[in-house]
């Protein structure tokens, strides 16, 4: 049986027992009202996130599908400049045809003659540089002035020429130099050529000093672009078109890595290349 002593102590034990345990209870629900708060916090912030997450899904694929459309559309981009380019070929093309029978005339005076005068007078200055003999019919259709004049340099003279045997013999004196003076005046003469066509010949200029200097041979296209000439075994020249072909753009963003493709390739291919009309052409001479 305990002793009296032992007893208080246990019944003390009991009561700072029973204490502690009533002091971590109500503290527990002090915590508990404290946690709550940021329970709901938490779990507010949870849902955001999920939410978050879902619109970044979305987006993620919606960027993914957009991609791929930017990439179709590219590619539609992309088609649709070559047929641009192609329309503008032909577009050049059916220009320079409609424009084959004319030619320019530069350096005419404006005060050499009048309007109404000049066919008569540029017939009469053509019949002496071909030698025509008298009653021969006259060529010259029409011949207009165009443009401004600045300065004192005179307006060009675009000329309409009905005769294209004539037309071809008289810009073949003009390469030449051995046209005549008109009234004492220097004339230069030129084919009407467009000026779609001339801006691309003057963005070649490098190409056909390249060419030139390795005897290759090469004519211009009505678009303005270079086309290959070759000998057949007669020694006959001829312009070919080949069914297989490396192309080469000339536009004007892409003419220097153009020219650079244009002389690596010929270096590689050597002498027997060639290219479609429509791009640059090299000739092969036998």
């Amino acid at each position: 049986m305990a002793s009296a002593p032992e007893l208080k102590r246990t019944e003390e034990l009991a009561l700072f027992e029973t204490l502690i345990t009533d002091a971590l209870e109500r503290l527990s629900d002090r915590v508990e009202i404290m946690i709550s708060p940021i329970n709901e916090k938490l779990q507010i912030m949870n849902n955001k996130l999920e939410v978050i997450a879902e619109e970044v899904k979305k987006v993620k694929i919606q960027s993914e599908t957009n991609a791929e459309e930017i990439t179709d559309l590219q590619k539609t981009i992309s088609k649709q400049q070559e047929e641009i380019v192609q329309h503008q070929d032909k577009l050049i093309q059916i220009e320079s045809y409609l424009r084959h029978s004319k030619i320019k005339l530069c350096g005419v005076p404006e005060d050499m003659c009048t309007s109404e005068n000049l066919p008569q007078t540029l017939m009469s200055w053509f019949g002496d540089m071909l030698h025509l003999e008298e009653g021969t019919p006259g060529f010259v259709e029409t011949a207009h002035r165009v443009g401004n004049q600045r300065w004192k340099n005179p307006r060009d003279i675009i000329v309409q020429i009905t005769s294209s045997s004539a037309r071809d013999e008289i810009l073949s004196l003009a390469r030449k130099g051995k046209t005549p003076r008109l009234q004492n005046n220097k004339v230069l003469i030129f084919p009407d050529t467009p000026a779609e066509a001339l801006q691309r010949r003057k963005l070649l200029k490098e190409t056909v000093m390249t060419l030139r200097n390795m005897g290759q041979k090469y004519k211009w296209a009505p678009s303005g672009r270079l086309v290959n000439v070759v000998s057949d075994d007669h020694g006959d020249s001829r312009a070919e078109t080949p069914s297989t072909v490396t192309e080469v753009d000339m536009d004007l963003d892409s003419y220097q890595v153009a020219l650079e493709d244009v002389l690596t390739w010929l270096l590689s291919a050597g002498s027997a290349s060639n290219f479609l009309e429509g791009q640059v052409a090299f000739s092969h001479p036998k």
